[in-house]
């Protein structure tokens, strides 16, 4: 375990100050890798590491743990929900519990992105630089994620008489391929709220996000 523990050390180390965990790291790891990296994290959290590393490396961190713990043993992407209605729920209940390690599993991997890009019309070049990008964006938005779950958490809703009501979405055309924008209906009392999924599409795991999450208010 004390070998673990310094290679995590070392890979702390050449990570710039201040930044998110990086899917390059996970992406290029072998499965037996990855499940022996996910067992020695998780012993730090268990050392209290709060207590001794700085903000940044926590939520550095919090991510590797997430990202990791999608995979199996084997090395298998976790399945999500197979419609939008189900992803609308699970969501919700997620978002409502400020669950962020259950909505990161919903966002895009590398291949859901591969998988994605090689559906849409695009030269070779222009799906390199496309991917590149995208897990550029996703790496953002999930080190951003606990900010923008307490931000919703933070509207002048009384979430614990919150309920999931349905999903509503409308289709957009990118590239050739068509994907939905999703926008979860939940309400408390009469009055009926929308939080909008931006950029969904299905996969071989699942409906998977590729943008941001944000509260949009009243449902009109």
């Amino acid at each position: 375990m004390n070998q673990k523990l310094n290679s995590i050390k070392n890979i702390l180390r050449a990570l710039p100050q201040g930044s998110g965990y990086h899917y390059s790291l996970f992406f290029s790891r072998t499965a037996r890798e990855k499940k022996e990296f996910k067992h020695a994290v998780l012993s730090l959290t268990q050392i209290r590491v709060k207590r001794i590393l700085s903000l940044s490396v926590q939520v550095l961190i919090f991510g590797m743990i997430v990202s990791l713990a999608s995979c199996g043993g084997d090395g298998e992407i976790e399945q999500v929900a197979d419609t939008p209605e189900e992803m609308g729920e699970v969501l919700f209940n997620a978002i409502k519990a400020e669950d962020a390690p259950a909505v990161m599993k919903y966002y895009a991997v590398e291949s859901d992105i591969d998988e994605v890009l090689g559906k849409m019309n695009l030269s070779e070049k222009k799906r390199k630089k496309k991917k590149k990008k995208l897990i550029k964006k996703i790496e953002n938005l999930t080190y951003n994620l606990p900010k923008t779950l307490a931000k919703i958490k933070d509207q002048d809703i009384d979430w614990e008489h919150t309920a999931y009501d349905w999903v509503d979405y409308q289709n957009f055309q990118k590239d050739s391929l068509t994907g939905a924008d999703i926008y979860i209906v939940f309400s408390e009392d009469r009055q009926q709220y929308e939080i909008k999924l931006k950029e969904c599409y299905p996969t071989s795991r699942g409906w998977v996000l590729f943008d941001e999450i944000s509260f949009k208010g009243k449902r009109k």
